[in-house]
């Protein structure tokens, strides 16, 4: 939710070209079981929560694609959130 993404965003400062992503869900079962690829070289999408003061181009709920194997995993509340390198942002989604 919005309200969830806001409470994450103002808790964090980010340094750098760093961007903090929240990871979208992959796949939903028939069963409703959540199901995450663990293949770290394929990439990940997700939306963007913050980002440093060297970023261009991004900011809050940006969808975006990036590079799963160099993203760096923080663990706030329950949820994941990921800390990865502007350098490795593929591409921003357009709705």
């Amino acid at each position: 939710s919005l309200l969830r993404m806001l409470r994450m965003k103002s808790n964090f400062t980010l340094l750098r070209d760093l961007v903090m992503v929240l990871p979208l869900t992959e796949k939903t079962s028939k069963g409703g079981i959540v199901v995450v690829s663990e293949d770290k070289t394929a990439p990940g999408k997700g939306v963007v929560l913050s980002v440093g003061p060297d970023v261009k181009d991004l900011t809050f709920k940006d969808k975006v694609v990036y590079m799963r194997g160099e993203a760096r995993e923080i663990k706030y509340e329950g949820d994941t959130i990921l800390v990865v390198k502007q350098a490795d942002i593929l591409c921003k989604m357009i709705d």
